[in-house]
């Protein structure tokens, strides 16, 4: 499995495009086939230069985060609904697809938003990401949070938010 369009992975979700990409992975549109719906695949990547006894213990680490997202309800937080092990052995995330344009798209097009934007934009997110920390999950996985921020200029934002190093 290679995240390439129309590839299935699992059996289940066929892969339809890219969404983005950052220092974890690639995010993937995805079409859930056993229940009708469009779904955001992330496929979590790892240097090739790391060796088997790191990878064994990073995809258990991420096996244990996984869960503990699983676990999280909350309207910020986007549901995590399945955790699947690709050809190749590296673990996949199905999550609730968020419609709307990325930040950084939002960010480039219209520019900054005003002060009193973004102080929004930190009250509603600050919840979601306070209910992650007490999942007591590990530190480099981030937790997707959504967010209304933006809705009232007709478009739609989701944010990740990184726990602090």
């Amino acid at each position: 499995m290679h995240g390439e369009s129309g590839e299935m992975l699992a059996g289940q979700y066929r892969i339809l495009g890219l969404i983005g990409r950052g220092g974890m992975g690639r995010v993937w549109r995805a079409y859930d086939a056993e229940l009708d719906r469009e779904v955001a695949v992330k496929e979590l990547r790892l240097s090739d230069e790391i060796d088997d006894t790191e990878r064994r213990e990073w995809y258990a680490r991420a096996a244990r985060e996984a869960r503990a997202a699983a676990r999280l309800h909350h309207p910020g937080i986007v549901a995590l609904h399945d955790r699947v092990i690709g050809d190749d052995g590296r673990p996949w995330l199905v999550m609730e697809l968020v419609a709307g344009r990325s930040l950084d798209d939002v960010l480039r097009t219209d520019g900054p938003p005003p002060v009193r934007r973004v102080a929004d934009i930190g009250r509603q997110t600050r919840r979601p990401a306070t209910r992650w920390r007490s999942a007591r999950t590990a530190r480099r996985w981030p937790v997707v949070v959504r967010t209304t921020a933006f809705t009232c200029g007709g478009w739609d934002a989701s944010l990740r938010l990184r726990q602090p190093q």
